[in-house]
């Protein structure tokens, strides 16, 4: 059991493996690599928060991914990429949306992890 709780762990270190070397190929011929690269940052960071995870954490972990992920790839996906700015409005480009959009996600992941790692301890 230990085993298929550690290679889900380590999944997700390939999978943010995978999604920072598909930004690096699309840098230079799409406005998502930037915001790919960003986003392999984000599951790196929480790939290693879920070290800590039990297996009771992993499952809630992986519930609230599964949703936050998709709500959040569709707005990144429908966000307008700004050119330019216009009369001082700020360029909120996809990058920086993905930035403010994972930082909550990495709260969350720590939030559950924690709380799983203290209820089981208790």
């Amino acid at each position: 059991m230990k085993y298929l709780l550690w290679t889900s762990k380590v999944a997700v270190f390939v999978g943010a493996g995978c999604v920072y070397l598909t930004g690096r190929y699309l840098l230079g011929t799409s406005d998502l690599g930037g915001s790919l690269l960003v986003a392999s940052v984000m599951l790196a960071v929480a790939a290693a928060i879920l070290l800590f995870a039990n297996r009771t954490g992993l499952q809630r972990w992986a519930k609230m991914s599964s949703v936050y992920l998709s709500i959040s790839a569709f707005i990144v996906v429908s966000t307008p990429q700004q050119e330019a700015t216009f009369l001082f409005t700020p360029d909120l480009g996809r990058v920086l949306l993905v930035w403010f959009l994972g930082m909550p996600y990495l709260l969350a992941t720590l939030v559950i992890v924690a709380w799983t790692r203290f209820r089981s301890e208790a």
